[in-house]
């Protein structure tokens, strides 16, 4: 079994390839074979090698092939010839595609699972956006709070004050303030 994966869009291919061991074509000493059998097979291997020879001669268009019909191996000859032309007619055609299906789904999923990963992370990334800028809000109304009550606690000293750089970003003008407190105190003594 051949498996090959595509890295850009994750398919997964598999192939089979079929070896086919022709008979008499190992080595006489690997088989053991004696006697009768190990003349069949020495025939085998001394007929393979020939017709090895007669398809390169014919391969390589050489002028000389090396091949003498016997009329008492007519049959084996038609026989070889038969087989020759059957293996000639077979269409292999193109590879067909398979797609191994559970691998995909399982790499689908996968996807879907990293999809919702990130959705929550970016949800709860945006929460606790929110979550601290409330708390900045909160901080800067305590800060202003602070100050009131420092401003009600000595007004003479905030009465000449330069603004704040924080409150004036957010749009509070102290000055403002420190007016408007000057003059509750001037309507409470007169």
């Amino acid at each position: 079994m051949v498996k090959g994966e595509n890295l850009m869009n994750e398919e997964c291919t598999k192939s089979k390839l079929w070896l086919n061991d022709l008979a008499g074509s190992e080595w006489a000493a690997k088989t053991d074979a004696q006697g009768e059998r190990l003349k069949q097979a020495q025939n085998i291997n001394k007929s393979l090698s020939t017709l090895g020879d007669v398809i390169f001669a014919v391969a390589t268009k050489t002028s000389h092939i090396p091949f003498s019909p016997n009329e008492n191996d007519v049959g084996e000859t038609l026989c070889s010839l038969n087989f020759a032309s059957r293996v000639r007619s077979i269409e292999l055609g193109h590879a067909k595609k398979q797609v191994d299906v559970d691998e995909l789904s399982r790499y689908k999923l996968m996807v879907g699972r990293a999809k919702q990963d990130s959705k929550n992370k970016n949800a709860h990334n945006k929460s606790m956006e929110e979550r601290i800028q409330v708390l900045e809000v909160k901080n800067k109304a305590k800060d202003m709070l602070t100050l009131n009550l420092q401003e009600e606690a000595n007004p003479d000293q905030y009465l000449f004050m330069e603004p704040n750089p924080i409150y004036t970003q957010s749009g509070f003008n102290i000055r403002l303030s420190i007016i408007i407190y000057a003059i509750r105190n001037y309507q409470q003594l007169a």
